[in-house]
């Protein structure tokens, strides 16, 4: 909880101190070290995207879904996070569906400016959908991006999905409305936790491991 406060007013720095004035962070390699880079330190970043990879998995099960995660595809050039057979496709020609979850950070850690969040979701779907048309086409799928940012907005594409995921539900008779909460809300409410959660989760092994290997010097 602390984490997403300080996160969400910009004091990432207060949290998640890096005083030892180092040109580049000894967790990732990445340069310019600040306590909001932990918010997406390449030394654990992979975990977290895995963890809410796993949420979005959940969600397809109680839908009745079967899906595969981390699917290595036959002819496909790259691993594909979520692969699945899509049982109301939108097209005869695209019944397999490759989901591939995204996680933006939100800002830039040593702006001042407000982010345009829009922007940023739109660009990286546009980027997953490049990423993978190749590897869609030769398996007759269509490409699902699912970007979020790191304080847990949701894409469009990714409201667009769970929708989709929510109607499968009640079609094959895994949810019903009138008996219990609505599936998309608790799904989106669901991966934004899962987002936050591992985000914080992440920064504070990066800080850790940077700490560590300054100790070693």
């Amino acid at each position: 909880m602390s984490f997403a406060v300080y996160q969400r007013f910009g004091m990432l720095d207060r949290l998640l101190s890096c005083p030892d004035g180092r040109s580049h962070c000894l967790a990732c390699n990445a340069p310019g070290p600040t306590g909001a880079h932990f918010a997406s330190c390449g030394h654990s970043r992979k975990q977290r995207h895995d963890e809410v990879v796993v949420t979005h998995l959940r969600a397809l099960e109680a839908a009745g879904f079967n899906a595969r995660v981390e699917a290595q595809m036959q002819h496909a050039q790259r691993k594909i996070d979520i692969f699945y057979v899509d049982p109301q496709p939108e097209s005869a020609s695209t019944q397999r569906v490759m989901a591939d979850v995204t996680i933006q950070q939100a800002y830039q850690p040593m702006s001042t400016q407000l982010p345009n969040t829009r922007l940023i979701l739109s660009r990286a779907s546009k980027e997953k959908i490049r990423k993978y048309t190749n590897d869609a086409a030769v398996w007759r799928a269509s490409v699902q991006p699912l970007p979020y940012t790191t304080f847990g907005a949701v894409s469009k594409d990714a409201q667009q999905w769970i929708a989709r995921v929510e109607q499968a539900a009640i079609a094959g008779a895994h949810y019903f409305p009138g008996l219990e909460r609505r599936f998309k809300v608790v799904w989106r409410e669901n991966i934004s936790f899962a987002i936050l959660r591992a985000t914080a989760a992440a920064a504070k092994k990066g800080v850790h491991k940077h700490r560590a290997a300054v100790a070693r010097l």
